[in-house]
């Protein structure tokens, strides 16, 4: 059973061009959760949602995980910074797989994405986060200017990142989770240092797994076509 204030990172897994893309969030359990892996299920295919009917048919989905790294259970070493504990929940997408819009052979670069800023209301970089978005074909760029997405390609995923954070933002929406940014580095107290000439990750202040987590207020698609760069599990926000 999950409890109240546990954090979890859920990650989707996608095929595109014989690359993988990596789409990651972070929840928080609102209340006490029993039956966690359809529930992350439904979460994990909702989240699926957000890009799917907007990318490339070239591009499937595959698989989901949801790991805890805050909450009951889950230890941060305080000198080698390593997480310990937590529960892990891993499952198959369901529901339409591939991309909704064209067809395969519009799909454009692997390496382009669609990032979306999100903000908490709170000061400082630990505070906001993103999520980067693949897929696409290039009739979802603009016309005119191959470096920006095109205003409607924009408006289609904006709309949808609006609908997740109905469902997920609290307020009347999912009873189970909270969409949040999560911080590592105040998780567990360690950041990346210069020590006797060498960049280090190492600890600078002792870790605080409560306030590692601040609710997602707005989600904001933006227009330049950046590198897709969010390929590898635990990269993210």
């Amino acid at each position: 059973m999950l409890s109240p204030g546990d954090v979890y990172e859920v990650v989707s897994f996608q095929s595109f061009s014989q690359q993988v893309f990596i789409t990651t969030l972070h929840v928080k359990c609102l209340t006490a959760i029993s039956g966690a892996q359809a529930k992350f299920q439904t979460l994990a295919d909702a989240w699926k949602e957000v890009g799917r009917p907007w990318q490339s048919p070239a591009l499937s989905y595959v698989s989901w995980k949801a790991t805890q790294v805050a909450g009951d259970g889950v230890s941060y070493d305080a000198q080698t910074c390593r997480r310990t504990g937590g529960d892990v929940y891993e499952g198959q997408h369901t529901g339409t797989l591939i991309g909704g819009t064209g067809s395969a052979s519009q799909a454009g670069p692997s390496y382009e994405a669609l990032v979306t800023a999100l903000k908490t209301g709170l000061a400082g970089r630990s505070r906001h986060g993103s999520f980067y978005l693949g897929g696409f074909n290039t009739t979802a760029k603009d016309a005119t200017d191959v470096n920006k997405w095109a205003a409607v390609h924009l408006g289609n995923i904006q709309t949808n990142v609006n609908a997740f954070l109905v469902a997920y933002g609290g307020g009347a929406g999912s009873p189970d989770f909270q969409w949040v940014v999560f911080s590592k580095q105040i998780a567990c107290g360690c950041k990346y240092q210069i020590i006797n000439n060498k960049i280090v990750y190492a600890p600078f202040t002792p870790g605080n797994q409560a306030a590692a987590k601040a609710d997602v207020k707005s989600g904001t698609c933006r227009t330049l076509v950046v590198p897709m760069n969010r390929r590898k599990e635990g990269r993210g926000i």
